[in-house]
């Protein structure tokens, strides 16, 4: 599982580079994941909003959708608590492999 953590000017920075043509290593990053099929939480911090769903490149969409959203359990942390909740994703994340692996071996 790969944690996308989305601060206020995330979109921005996105958007800012992908303008100039600078190389932008987050988005490479997110953009193999999702090649590879492997799982993409993203958390927003210090009161960032969800990105629009619009503004985003279509190879970041996936990361967006409703479903994904939903079902990753899409959290906002503020940063006093930041390490302390980022341990219970990483423990919720664990459970649902485990689960996941569970039901794929029952199949």
């Amino acid at each position: 599982m790969v944690v996308c953590i989305i601060g206020p000017q995330w979109l921005e920075l996105l958007q800012e580079r992908a303008r100039t043509g600078e190389k932008d290593y987050v988005r490479i990053e997110l953009e193999e994941t999702l090649k590879h099929n492997k799982l993409i939480t993203p958390i927003c911090i210090l009161g960032a909003e969800v990105p629009r769903f619009s503004a985003l490149p279509d190879t970041l969409k996936p990361i967006f959708d409703k479903w994904n959203v939903a079902r990753m359990g899409y959290t906002n942390l503020p940063t006093p608590r930041y390490p302390h909740r980022a341990h219970q994703l990483g423990q919720r994340a664990g459970a649902r492999r485990k689960r996941a692996t569970l039901l794929r071996i029952q199949r």
